[in-house]
């Protein structure tokens, strides 16, 4: 299950400013309401910057096997698919801690 949504137009070209008032409707479950972005000239965001997207937060971790997207005209733009994580990973040369076994 989706908890939230949110935009993605990270800096140093993007300005998180990619209609936010809309995200919400990005996962209202009503296919009449929509997510937009602003409008650019070409598939290279008008030369503006390297690109912009949407990230869903899930309620809880979960195998996600199928995602559906529903788009409104064809644009010009590519779409992809990519897992993110919530921390960033831990350098290889970090070390670990020791495991320890938990009293049941």
């Amino acid at each position: 299950m989706i908890a939230s949504g949110a935009q993605l137009d990270p800096p140093p070209a993007g300005d998180e400013n990619e209609h936010p008032e809309a995200v919400d409707l990005a996962i209202d479950g009503d296919p009449s309401t929509v997510w937009y972005t602003r409008t650019y000239g070409t598939p290279q965001f008008g030369g503006l910057k390297d690109g912009l997207g949407y990230a869903v937060t899930l309620a809880e971790p979960a195998p996600v096997s199928t995602v559906t997207l529903q788009v409104r005209g064809s644009g010009g733009a590519s779409r992809s698919v990519r897992p993110t994580r919530r921390r960033p990973p831990r350098a290889p040369s970090s070390p670990r801690r020791p495991s320890h076994p938990r009293p049941c």
